[in-house]
């Protein structure tokens, strides 16, 4: 997260003057692209036009003369296309917010391929919004290093988008408590509904994630957002995540309502699945079949019948993208055969997650599985190193040596 871009939010949405280029985003580009080119002012201007002309063009102060624009374009290598796409590119940036949220990555890439070899911040916003449609994370990170130095310069449209969108990258690192503060300070007043769609949805998958407590009130603001904007092919996503967070919080009957209110048939098994595996009622998950059950409820199939293939899908979707649903640090966990290598990614990998995180659910999960493992020596200090890790946060300090355990239970 980005305080000074936190600031900037705050102090737009306290003004509420709306910062808006008069005429486009021409005059950005030919800048951008007239110092990536090392030209100076003098010599891009040069027969075409008047110093203190190509100035203004640049600081959007006039609209540009078409003739003048044509020849000045001709000069930075620009063609005629892009210089309509130019034009086009406040409505473009649109359309391309809307195909993301409803998942068209063909779209975004062909709008992305029309600009290839821009310089303006809009148009590398576009970028971002690929990188991150794609699940290309490192390439959406350095995209936002560089429009991180450039937000105050940015219109009041441009950086509600990508405050929004920073966001969604930081939620894709799992800088959970990063991303809600990048978009506190959305100045609603520019907010368009597909931004205020993906903000509140965002929202909601962060307390998720994080298993905050109020996580139910921001699904019912998701609920009635895609009731709002006719979103309705996205409620029953939205019903899973809460259904996911009603069994990971034993809220037996919340789950039974919104599990009889769900339309989709795979969602619905994935849950029955779920529950059952969380219910240790693993024979109800195994004779589901495949077909009507999403990646998660898969792999916990997997994990109880070949841990093999499960350790591979997890291996493999955990570095192809993130998935909120898709918790790979239990996953991980599960897939330990003996107590040992239980006992060692809980306090090597699953607390120090859970703590970097900031996931009260993983800290309380771990700190329970610890509690009931059968250590013959020493049991009450791991309980209480357990204890201390999660909610002190030091992480570096425990000596990791050898411990007696019952061999029988070890499995």
């Amino acid at each position: 997260m980005n305080g000074n871009l936190n600031g900037e939010l705050r102090a737009r949405t306290l003004n509420k003057k709306v910062k808006e280029e008069r005429y486009g985003i021409i005059g950005v580009e030919i800048k951008a692209r007239r110092i990536s080119l090392s030209q100076t002012l003098e010599a891009l201007s040069d027969n075409v036009c008047s110093l203190s002309y190509l100035c203004k063009i640049e600081k959007n102060k006039i609209e540009p003369n078409r003739a003048f624009l044509r020849e000045i374009c001709k000069r930075l290598e620009l063609s005629e296309e892009k210089v309509d796409y130019l034009f086009k590119l406040k409505e473009i940036l649109i359309s391309v917010v809307h195909a993301y949220i409803i998942g068209d990555i063909n779209y975004i890439k062909k709008r992305y391929e029309e600009g290839k070899g821009l310089e303006n911040y809009r148009f590398n916003i576009i970028k971002l919004i690929y990188c991150l449609a794609k699940k290309d994370i490192e390439g959406a990170d350095i995209v936002n290093v560089k429009l991180t130095p450039l937000y105050s310069t940015m219109s009041d449209f441009d950086i509600t988008i990508y405050a929004l969108f920073s966001a969604i990258l930081s939620f894709y690192k799992g800088e959970f408590s990063n991303a809600l503060d990048d978009i506190e300070y959305l100045p609603e007043f520019m907010l368009l509904n597909d931004v205020e769609v993906l903000r509140d949805e965002l929202v909601f998958k962060i307390h998720y994630v994080m298993n905050i407590p109020d996580t139910p009130s921001y699904y019912e603001i998701v609920k009635n957002k895609y009731y709002e904007y006719s979103y309705y092919n996205y409620l029953d996503y939205a019903k899973y995540l809460i259904s996911c967070y009603y069994i990971k919080n034993n809220c037996e009957k919340s789950y039974e309502f919104i599990i009889n209110t769900i339309n989709d048939e795979k969602i619905k098994s994935s849950l029955v699945g779920i529950k059952s595996f969380f219910d240790n009622n693993v024979s109800h998950l195994i004779g589901i079949d495949d077909k009507l059950l999403n990646d998660f409820a898969k792999t916990l199939k997997y994990i109880c019948i070949d841990n093999n293939k499960a350790i591979s899908i997890i291996e493999n979707n955990e570095c192809s993208y993130f998935r909120e649903d898709y918790d790979f640090i239990i996953l991980r966990y599960l897939t330990c055969l003996s107590l040992k290598e239980k006992v060692d990614y809980i306090f090597k990998n699953g607390l120090p997650l859970a703590i970097g995180y900031e996931d009260e659910y993983l800290k309380k999960y771990f700190i329970n599985e610890v509690a009931r493992m059968p250590i013959t020596a020493n049991r009450n200090r791991y309980i209480v190193k357990a204890y201390y890790m999660a909610y002190s946060g030091i992480i570096d300090q425990f000596d990791f040596g050898d411990y007696r355990y019952d061999e029988e239970d070890d499995r």
